[in-house]
């Protein structure tokens, strides 16, 4: 995000949307964020630690019914809650091909030239009547 530990924010927010930040700053998964306790009229102040957040809660004593939901037993059974979401080790990418250097035109030229015989003729000509000149190759069309 990019207010993310820049600036203090205030965000006054539905349950659903402050569920979903505290996942982000949290470092929680997708199946754990509907059950993340957001209570009604409470502000919430995140402080930036070294790999997370430290939440605090301030309750400003209105009256209001929990809509907090429990886990149910099913999903409880799920992935590993001591695995964090984002310390997955990254796979290795394979090894790069190493393609030659060209650094100029000709050399492109000479070398593509082994490899189609039939796109440019043997000499190349400067210029042809009609034909758009590139470097010292003409394009001719097939």
């Amino acid at each position: 995000m990019e207010l993310e530990r820049q600036e203090n924010v205030l965000v006054i927010c539905h349950q659903a949307v402050l569920r979903c930040l505290l996942a982000y700053f949290l470092d929680k998964s997708a199946e754990e964020m509907p059950y993340l306790k957001c209570p009604l009229h409470t502000v919430l102040k995140l402080t930036p630690v070294a790999y997370g957040c430290r939440v605090e809660s301030i309750y400003l004593h209105v009256e209001s019914v929990s809509t907090h939901r429990e886990r149910s037993e099913d999903a409880k059974k799920g992935p590993n809650p001591l695995m964090r979401r984002n310390s997955v080790t990254p796979l290795a990418s394979p090894e790069p091909t190493k393609k030659p250097r060209i650094n100029s035109f000709e050399e492109h030229v000479a070398s593509t030239s082994a490899a189609l015989p039939n796109c440019l003729p043997p000499e190349v000509p400067t210029q042809l009547p009609g034909q758009p000149l590139l470097g010292k190759a003409c394009f001719q069309a097939l």
